[in-house]
């Protein structure tokens, strides 16, 4: 009889215990590796249209023309979205990139978004948790899409992620800073406070999708009691104020009034005002989110035709899609039983 039969039932061997520690370090990885090949597979066939093609022009025009734009490409909302992405792809034209290199580019900061939303979610939550939402981020469809092209969308999850990120460590420092009743020192109050603005700042100037995460902030920070920490706040108010003005002045505002002002108001309205048409309006404001974005772009339903082969959808006919089953089950294994 082996040692390992001796054992009492549910209890595991030295070596079943050394491959479960090394599985548990090992996994996040083998996830990470998992959404870099999703997202650089084929990437020569990536589509590179003429969305894609104005943001790199602004990119190219900056870098080579010192044209600092305060704004990003055109919207079909009548409002320019921000300016951060024209800044980000600057990065690899300097590098002498070309629009395949670009797209391996923006691949690589969302599999940075991947790998990072490991470490955001364990630090908040368990280390089985992060593994599932990681694993889940990494074979999302949506996800290796857009991580596929130099398309704003592309860069909302990890500003996002780096949002969420700071405004829960904020929130988390003003919860311990009440239970513990007494002040922290004065840098570790003003430097979540100035990540907090920026990560706000840069997320609301990538895609005007990001704009909702100002009401995002405003929530937690009422739900957060975050003016008891008002040194962190006044941070990061100040932060967001001073890197936001310039796009809010110059582009939001005057976009927005032209959008109202070609509101078509009702014949028969009998107000001095008139009646303004809500229906447009909402339909103005639920564009504004990702969801409505996404429900309302033809591309996205080609992008996803599973009749065409997608690789995204048809690996359940490949032994690679086995493979990950496989996988999945020995996690399972490693860290429930």
């Amino acid at each position: 009889m082996t040692p390992t039969k001796l054992l009492p039932q549910g209890t595991r061997g030295p070596s079943s215990e050394a491959f479960r520690h090394w599985l548990e370090r090992a996994a996040p990885l083998l996830v990470v590796l998992l959404a870099a090949a999703l997202r650089l597979y084929r990437i020569d066939y990536a589509q590179y249209r003429s969305d894609d093609d104005m943001i790199v022009s602004l990119a190219f025009r900056l870098l080579h023309f010192g044209e600092s734009p305060l704004h990003g490409v055109i919207s079909s909302l009548g409002v320019d979205n921000g300016p951060v992405s024209v800044y980000l792809l600057a990065l690899p034209l300097a590098l002498g990139a070309d629009e395949v290199g670009v797209t391996v580019f923006i691949v690589a900061l969302n599999t940075l978004a991947v790998a990072l939303t490991y470490l955001f979610v364990r630090s908040f939550f368990s280390r089985r948790t992060a593994l599932v939402v990681t694993l889940l981020f990494a074979l999302n469809p949506w996800a290796v899409v857009y991580s596929r092209r130099a398309r704003l969308n592309a860069n909302v999850p990890l500003f996002t992620l780096l949002f969420m990120w700071g405004l829960l460590s904020v929130w988390t420092a003003v919860a311990c800073r009440q239970a513990l009743g007494r002040s922290s020192p004065l840098a570790t109050q003003v430097i979540p406070g100035v990540m907090l603005g920026l990560s706000l700042s840069a997320v609301a100037q990538v895609h005007l999708s990001g704009m909702v995460h100002l009401v995002t902030a405003g929530v937690a920070a009422l739900a957060g009691r975050m003016w008891r920490a008002p040194r962190m706040l006044l941070a990061a108010g100040v932060t967001f104020a001073a890197t936001f003005a310039p796009y809010l002045l110059t582009t939001v505002v005057p976009g927005l009034l032209r959008v109202l002002a070609s509101l078509p108001t009702s014949e028969e309205a009998t107000s001095l005002w008139g009646v303004v048409d809500w229906e447009r309006t909402k339909l103005f404001f639920y564009l504004l989110t990702n969801r409505g974005y996404q429900s309302y772009a033809s591309q996205g339903g080609r992008l996803l035709d599973t009749t065409q082969g997608f690789f995204a959808h048809d690996l359940l006919g490949h032994g690679n899609a086995r493979g990950v089953v496989v996988a999945c089950w020995t996690l399972h294994r490693a860290f429930l039983l």
